[in-house]
């Protein structure tokens, strides 16, 4: 989903994934995670954007396995991630 709050100016995207695998691993089952994502960006002409992007990803049964996850009894952390950057393409 996207949507521009101020028209070629400040435009913001949100996203959403989920994945499965075909094979269980022993230990653990085939539902792999879901993700949520977004983006805020500003325009400030033509060819300059600054954006702000984050991520979290909730780990699924498939990191239960031992198999997956290094030989460890514990299932990893649910990742995130978190960035800004500018996007100048004349210089």
């Amino acid at each position: 989903l996207s949507k521009d709050f101020i028209p070629n100016k400040l435009h913001t995207k949100i996203g959403a994934a989920a994945a499965l695998s075909n094979v269980a691993p022993s230990g653990g089952g085939n539902f792999m995670g879901w993700e949520v994502n977004g983006k805020v960006g500003y325009d400030f002409g033509a060819f300059l954007t600054v954006e702000a992007h984050a991520a979290y990803m909730g780990l699924g049964d498939f990191y239960n396995s031992k198999v997956v996850n290094g030989n460890s009894n514990t299932k990893p952390v649910n990742p995130w991630l978190g960035f800004v950057c500018l996007k100048w393409l004349i210089f």
